[in-house]
């Protein structure tokens, strides 16, 4: 019974307690199984008492239909709590790194998030980010940097944009080659038109691999602008100017927090940035029928069929710094390969997205990303 169960448990993992997983590390052979590892959040939700479900009704239970919904009252100090107990999990597996111990020596698949981080994915959680700030510095981040380290993984994705899953917001150099890394949160904004924060708010970069970004919702422009002298398009391009403006950092051997690298020249051979669905170049025509219909319009807008990118990506290059110069590729929703990590397919997403709510639906245990 051992050898049928064991593949299945620990071959592919999907816990949202990583440290009752991470107890077994170096004490579990069983672990050592893992090839692909998919961490996500506890639920923060506060359960309703019985006095509450006798006064108030079922009601009290506030049952979720989707996976990924915000509860109406969350347990705050189970958040500070999950968030305190990752960052002792990071430390400990940058410890087994530092002194060279050996750890989940088969894994080679790491996704983080996916399942119930509706607060660390919505419009408030920038904000959630800066109180963790004020608290755990960069530590809180050590448990992902740690796992993106390891030499053994090929193959990385987060689906939240912060908290203790995610990786900073920085361009990282590793210690170890990664071939893929993919960021798809929803429904957080990848990048920010606001500039005042564009550096520290983008998504981060792993030099020397393919870095891939799925946006959810394309800017929609008219085809007719791109290429036209007076029509100036910087400001579509900013945010991913930003985000490659910046410093390149890497994991400080003994505490394994983010430090500015020491290198002088950035060493980008083999990195590769890929936006998907970040700008959609649609037909004139197309976009003024569709807006005759306005009610329907934001449902819509991303049906209309895609015009070449190939004005926007020569406008990109001419102000992209010359080492990032062939590196930065604007890319149609369409064209994007489902994620090696995670297995989120856009095209997949997309449809299922134009299908009409239904609870049947919700009960079915539809894919959730």
């Amino acid at each position: 019974m051992h050898d049928i169960c064991v593949p299945v448990l620990y071959g592919d993992c999907t816990p949202d307690n990583f440290v009752s997983f991470a107890a077994g590390l170096r004490t579990n052979e069983n672990t050592d199984r893992t090839a692909r590892l998919h961490i996500h959040h506890q639920r923060h939700w506060q359960e309703a008492t019985y006095h509450e479900i006798f006064t108030l009704g079922w009601d009290a239970l506030e049952d979720k239909v989707d996976i990924n919904a915000v509860p109406y009252i969350r347990d705050k100090d189970s958040v500070y709590e999950e968030c305190q107990a990752l960052e002792k999990e990071g430390l400990r597996l940058r410890k087994f790194i530092t002194e060279g111990l050996t750890i989940l020596p088969n894994l080679r698949t790491v996704s983080m998030g996916g399942i119930g981080e509706a607060i660390y994915n919505g419009s408030f959680a920038p904000y959630i980010e800066q109180y963790y700030d004020c608290h755990f510095d960069d530590s809180r981040k050590l448990l992902p940097h740690s796992l993106i380290d390891l030499p053994t993984v090929s193959h990385y994705c987060q689906a939240v944009a912060f908290g203790p899953l995610a990786l900073p917001s920085k361009i990282l150099k590793l210690q170890s080659p990664l071939e893929t890394f993919t960021h798809h949160p929803r429904p957080s904004p990848l990048f920010s038109l606001c500039r005042n924060v564009q550096a520290t708010c983008s998504p981060p970069v792993i030099l020397g691999a393919v870095n891939r970004y799925y946006c959810e919702a394309a800017i929609s422009i008219p085809y007719s602008m791109v290429g036209k002298a007076e029509v100036d398009l910087t400001g579509l391009m900013d945010p991913i100017l930003a985000m490659l403006s910046r410093s390149v950092y890497v994991a400080d051997p003994t505490t394994g927090t983010t430090v500015i690298s020491n290198d002088e020249a950035t060493d980008i051979d083999g990195t590769v940035i890929e936006l998907y669905a970040y700008v959609r170049a649609v037909d004139e025509k197309d976009l003024a029928a569709l807006t005759r219909g306005y009610s329907a319009f934001s449902n819509k807008l991303q049906e209309l069929a895609p015009q070449s990118l190939v004005d926007l990506q020569a406008h990109l290059d001419t102000l992209l710094p010359e080492e990032w110069k062939g590196k930065v590729w604007l890319k149609n929703r369409e064209d994007a390969p489902p994620c090696p990590a995670y297995g989120l397919d856009l095209e997949e997403e997309f449809e299922d997205q134009k299908k009409p709510f239904s609870y049947e639906s919700c009960r079915s245990g539809g894919r959730v990303y």
